[in-house]
């Protein structure tokens, strides 16, 4: 199987942890990810133990920051949901973790700029705090049935919040592959995507959620899993399977499928070894280029990029405003003189 794979335990959240763990060596991946929650306590020994027994590598942690309370509760609530998150990141960094990615709780009484700031301003310090233990915090585009839990419901917003935060981007493929100017929008959030989650969708399935295994529904995955291996995306594409398409054909006969397929797509573009290794497909001066991008739109990286201004395109780059923050700095951009020019 593709060693750029990785299963995630949501997709047996029905069973015990113990059976959850006893499911992957047989799943074929050699990454998974978990659920905040399986890491404290006794949980947290048997997700250890079964790592070390069966070379395992943890590639990400969900985290719903503020789940129970608003964006708008009082400080306190908020300095107990950054306390719980600097907790996760300890953790994470003990089990080798390479990111933890978040839901943001909801706005609400606050508008969305409200609450974005309110979130910003929230996790500030476990942002430096994740950027000392080599985690990279990301936030992933979750869909508005979820708004109680979370306030970013489209890929764009995804990371213009990402952006203000400091923090990076999960991109969920099943929540936004239907977006307008889809490929621009990759390209815009592939320097700061730690993670990428893969599943299809099947039209007409109105269940809540509605998953289903990479290669049985409508979403056109080859192609937008080309266009990330195009902006020069490196990391782990996670398999996030559940609803009741996924139990109606078993959670594990449904996870081993879908890392037989979803590798099948991955090989099939020509994506050779692990996180690092280049597209096949891909020049050598693009990848130079991406690499040149991570370093000025790092997750950890303080700064809000400003090259980007309403309706302009230049230098191959959508520019759509940026919510100003209190953390930006003055450091120049090295896009800037080519898209002022352009522009």
């Amino acid at each position: 199987m593709h060693p750029r794979v990785s299963m995630n335990n949501i997709c047996f959240m029905r069973e015990e942890i113990s059976q959850q763990l006893a499911y992957w060596p047989l799943i074929g991946a050699k990454r998974f990810s978990v659920l905040g929650p399986q890491l404290d306590g006794e949980s947290g020994a048997l997700v250890q133990a079964a790592l070390a027994a069966g070379n395992f590598q943890l590639e990400t942690v969900v985290h719903p920051f503020s789940s129970a309370h608003p964006l708008d509760s009082d400080d306190g609530i908020l300095a107990q949901a950054r306390a719980n998150l600097s907790a996760r990141i300890a953790t994470a960094k003990q089990l080798g973790a390479k990111s933890i990615y978040m839901t943001t709780g909801g706005r609400g009484a606050l508008s969305w700029e409200q609450a974005a700031k309110a979130f910003a301003n929230a996790i500030a310090p476990c942002v430096d705090e994740a950027h000392r233990a080599g985690i990279a915090l990301m936030i992933e585009n979750a869909p508005p049935q979820y708004a109680d839990l979370h306030i970013a419901h489209t890929l764009r917003d995804t990371i213009t919040l990402a952006e203000l935060a400091g923090i990076g981007v999960c991109i969920d493929i099943c929540g936004c592959w239907t977006e307008a100017d889809l490929k621009s929008l990759i390209e815009l959030a592939v320097p700061r995507c730690h993670l990428v989650q893969v599943s299809d969708y099947v039209l007409g399935d109105r269940s809540l959620p509605s998953r289903a295994v990479p290669g049985d529904g409508a979403i056109p995955l080859p192609t937008l899993l080309q266009w990330l291996l195009d902006a020069g995306y490196e990391g782990a594409f996670d398999l996030e399977l559940l609803g009741p398409r996924i139990e109606q054909e078993g959670n594990l006969q449904a996870a081993q499928r879908a890392v037989a397929n979803l590798s099948g797509m991955l090989n099939a573009l020509g994506l050779i070894g692990s996180r690092g290794s280049q597209h096949t497909n891909v020049p050598t001066t693009h990848n130079a280029r991406r690499r040149e991008a991570r370093q000025w739109h790092s997750v950890t990286s303080p700064l809000t990029c400003r090259c980007r201004t309403p309706g302009k395109r230049s230098a191959g780059i959508w520019r759509r405003p940026v919510i100003a923050c209190s953390r930006t700095t003055t450091r120049q951009h090295p896009h800037t003189a080519s898209t002022r020019s352009a522009s």
